[in-house]
């Protein structure tokens, strides 16, 4: 058995699947994400300068977002629009929605490593999520910016690039690349770190000599690149204003 595979068959041997109880800690753990952020003054605070220009472009028609798509990701600014209710400063609550999304995965994340107890799994993940969850910055400001929507589509990058080198099926390596093409329509970044997840994949494997699975990686990263590289060239880098 490599040393991958004894690593998963200890993890399973030792209890450490997910149960009904670790979907009730995420339940929990996103809704005091909302809970101890202020949302009666995010919503009834004025924008501030550098929240002005997000906002500006959730006013724009849907036919003009990809135009200026430079400014800001298009699912970003899209979810902004789709915000329902009354209040003008309501888009904040999708940058808060990104950070109870940072928190779920940060959980999901921790708890899926091999720890050697399902006690010290649930301990470490709550830890994890919690200190997720109490970020200074986005306790102190909740800024109409995407910035929350890079942390989380980071991380789920890293959780689903996790659970493929953990369970290595097409199912989940397929999961990747849906979660990888999503991903950089609401965060740019999501391209650096869809490059490490795959870059990260393909050594584990070659590292325990699993040369058809290597094969795979390497195939599906290469749609993955060439799926961002068609989104980049025909939605960010036509509407780039060199000024």
């Amino acid at each position: 058995m490599k040393a991958g595979d004894a690593g998963r068959a200890h993890a399973v041997r030792s209890g450490t699947g997910w149960t009904l109880f670790d979907t009730g800690v995420i339940a929990v753990a996103v809704s005091a994400t909302f809970a101890l952020r202020p949302l009666h003054i995010l919503l009834s605070r004025p924008y501030w300068f550098d929240e002005s220009w997000p906002a500006a472009l959730s006013r724009a028609p849907w036919s003009k977002l990809i135009g200026l798509s430079s400014s800001a990701p298009v699912g970003f600014i899209a979810l902004v629009k789709l915000m329902p209710g009354s209040s003008d400063q309501r888009g904040r609550l999708v940058a808060i929605a990104f950070v109870a999304v940072s928190v779920a995965t940060t959980y999901a994340l921790t708890r899926s490593l091999e720890w050697t107890s399902r006690a010290s799994a649930r301990a470490a993940a709550a830890v994890a999520a919690l200190v997720v969850m109490l970020a200074p910055a986005t306790l102190r400001r909740n800024d109409l910016k995407q910035y929350t929507a890079d942390a989380a589509c980071a991380l789920l990058l890293l959780a689903v690039g996790t659970a493929v080198d953990r369970n290595r099926t097409r199912k989940w390596l397929a999961a990747l690349v849906a979660v990888a093409v999503v991903a950089i329509a609401f965060s740019l970044t999501a391209l650096f770190v869809a490059v490490a997840v795959f870059g990260g994949l393909v050594l584990s494997a070659a590292l325990d000599r699993a040369w058809r699975w290597t094969v795979e990686i390497v195939a599906a990263g290469a749609a993955v690149a060439l799926l961002m590289g068609a989104y980049l060239a025909a939605v960010v880098l036509p509407h780039l204003n060199t000024a």
